[in-house]
């Protein structure tokens, strides 16, 4: 089994992790907290306005500027009104004087699979993978996710 270790710096306003795997580095996230909304952030949002014009809601997620969320994304949810809170998922990451671009269809992205909740379906790369494998992760991923949720096997 590799050995992992986690490097934390917080002594500045930034703050940086970064996780070893036998030595190699694996992963590294750096938070900046006046960088606002990323690009895969999760977020519990508010719902300023809904404008059937624009097929969007305008959602407060808490950096300034309000995210856009296609209606199509909320699904037609009718509790998609005014005031109402909602889980997000930033798209693309605001810009200027524009808001986030915002999903309601999450998706938690690991090294090695996509967590896909209220998605269900295990599916798994065809890049390099052999079907006997392919079947195998698949029959894993049914007896970790269950019937509501999916996953990606890279």
């Amino acid at each position: 089994m590799a050995s992992q270790t986690l490097l934390i710096d917080c002594l500045t306003r930034e703050r940086r992790l970064a996780l070893l795997e036998d030595g190699a580095l694996v992963d590294l996230r750096i938070e900046r907290p006046d960088a606002g909304a990323r690009a895969g952030d999760i977020m519990l949002g508010r719902i300023k306005s809904v404008v059937p014009g624009i097929g969007g809601a305008f959602v407060d997620v808490g950096d300034g500027r309000d995210g856009f969320l296609p209606l199509g994304e909320g699904k037609s949810d009718p509790s998609l009104t005014e005031g109402a809170a909602v889980m997000v998922q930033v798209r693309n990451a605001a810009m200027a004087e524009k808001g986030a671009r915002l999903t309601t269809s999450l998706s938690l992205t690991g090294f090695y699979a996509v967590y896909t909740p209220g998605k269900p379906g295990i599916n798994v790369s065809r890049k390099g993978a052999d079907p006997e494998l392919a079947t195998r992760f698949q029959d894993a991923g049914r007896e970790v996710c269950g019937s509501e949720d999916g996953a990606i096997v890279r």
